[in-house]
């Protein structure tokens, strides 16, 4: 177990592209981190260098209180679990779990021991003696996650190892890399661009984009506050609900859509005092489990959609041919008009130009 520390991490590519724009951040003692962003945030660009599979350009990581910025990437005590399964095609089951094991020398009682354990957490202690070829995918998934565990290093990465595994294989080895992280307490960074594996692991989840943390904080608060609207757009099924508009004081505070006003807590004023009586436009985003049936606009319904054990309605507002979401109490009639409104103390504000949150 150890705290790892990011301060001010730059990856610049000889191309000029910018991988990586001023990370920094500290990874707790024990922590199961999950970093989560789209193709192209810097996700790859983070685990290598975190790794020592590439160099960074500017600024230190720091292991166990020890800048690690030199060292090679076997000097690091760091397990790397990918998508590509990387076993030994010629050794068993055991053998495979044991190698890294064999490699540092360590005790005959002690290999057998961790290796028995690591099987019996992960559900293969009955293809022990099989070749890798004799298994399933998800055993072979299952060994590699199992040989990194072995070891027990200061710290695992798992780059996006299940990407080609369907919806239910994934979540049957998320569960295993969850159960492992908890009983050990060793660290784990977990990469991926799925947001419900993110929000579902993490103690901690960093969101990146272009290269920058936008978010790093619980599963919870990420969720409630994403820190742009790209993030708030990618993280949560269904999408969330954004609505353009201006803050107006008048009477009280209010956001002024196109087709409808809402009030707004007074508690927010000091935040949003560059955008009240002003030209700016800014975007108020709210989730669809905060739309509920009331007076504030109308909405035409267009569909239900079923995300799973929920039911979600989409609806078109006038003068807005977006879809809107919201969390259906009954059945509906596509085609109807209900009346909506919005918990507003829940919903979020963006900068209609930046996209950035206004907290």
């Amino acid at each position: 177990m150890a705290e790892i520390k990011l301060k001010n991490l730059k990856k610049v590519y000889s191309s000029g592209a910018v991988g990586l724009s001023g990370v920094d951040l500290s990874i707790a003692d024990g922590e199961f981190t999950v970093v989560l962003g789209e193709s192209g945030s810097g996700k790859t660009a983070l685990s290598r260098v975190i790794c020592g599979l590439d160099d960074v350009t500017e600024g230190e990581i720091i292991i166990d209180n020890v800048v690690v910025n030199d060292l090679q990437p076997k000097d690091r005590d760091i397990a790397l679990v990918v998508k590509s399964v990387g076993l030994m095609p010629t050794l068993n089951v055991f053998d495979n779990l044991s190698y890294g094991l064999k490699l540092r020398k360590m005790p005959k009682e002690e290999i057998e021991e961790r290796t028995y354990e690591v099987a019996r957490i992960l559900g293969l202690t009955n293809v022990l003696s099989k070749n890798p070829k004799n298994v399933t995918s998800i055993e072979r998934q299952r060994v590699c996650i199992g040989r990194a565990f072995a070891r027990r290093p200061k710290l695992i990465i798992l780059d996006d190892p299940f990407s080609d595994f369907n919806a239910e294989t994934r979540l049957a080895l998320c569960e295993d890399v969850y159960k492992l992280q908890k009983r050990s307490k060793i660290n784990f960074i977990y990469f991926t661009k799925k947001p419900q594996e993110a929000l579902a692991l993490a103690d901690k989840i960093i969101v990146l984009e272009n290269g920058k943390v936008i978010n790093y904080d619980t599963p919870i608060n990420v969720y409630d506050r994403p820190g742009t609207l790209r993030a708030a757009r990618f993280i949560g099924e269904p999408p969330v609900n954004v609505f353009s508009g201006k803050i107006k004081d008048e009477n009280g505070l209010k956001f002024v859509a196109e087709s409808f006003e809402c009030s707004v807590s007074e508690d927010r004023k000091e935040a949003l005092k560059d955008y009240i009586n002003s030209d700016k436009k800014i975007q108020l985003a709210v989730r669809a489990e905060d739309v509920y049936y009331g007076d504030t606009f109308k909405g035409k319904i267009e569909e239900t959609e079923k995300c799973g054990e929920n039911e979600f309605v989409a609806f078109t507002v006038a003068g807005d041919s977006s879809a809107h979401y919201f969390k259906a109490e009954k059945s509906e009639t596509v085609g109807e008009e209900r009346g909506f409104a919005l918990d507003i103390d829940k919903a979020n504000f963006y900068d209609f130009d930046t996209e950035k949150i206004i907290l």
